[in-house]
């Protein structure tokens, strides 16, 4: 019985996070990834926001990565825009991303 699920609290902690009047004491959510050091150049990206809708990220090499966005709300699976932040970034670099999956389908109406 120590593993009962309790339904009540999952429940205001989804009110809580849908409440938009944060206390300013609340912290932005730890980032997936942290550098390990200054030297560290892979980025890090961040969605976890209103409107964010990054859904994965996988570096191919050194400045280039892959990334795929989460659908559009309600729709069956167009992807038209993204929205997201990036840090870790230098200087002088060229990045490319790759959107593996920002399409929009074609419709033939007669």
């Amino acid at each position: 019985m120590g593993n009962k699920i309790n339904i009540e609290n999952i429940v205001n902690l989804k009110k809580k996070s849908q409440n938009k009047n944060f206390s300013k004491t609340e912290k932005e959510p730890s980032p997936y990834y942290i550098p390990i050091n200054n030297n560290d150049t892979t980025l890090v990206f961040e969605s976890r926001f209103e409107c964010g809708n990054l859904l994965a990220v996988s570096k191919k090499s050194e400045n280039e990565y892959i990334l795929v966005v989460q659908n559009d709300t309600n729709t069956t699976g167009y992807n038209q825009w993204f929205f997201f932040k990036i840090s870790n970034t230098r200087a002088n670099m060229t990045y490319h991303f790759n959107i593996i999956n920002l399409v929009k389908f074609k419709f033939n109406f007669q």
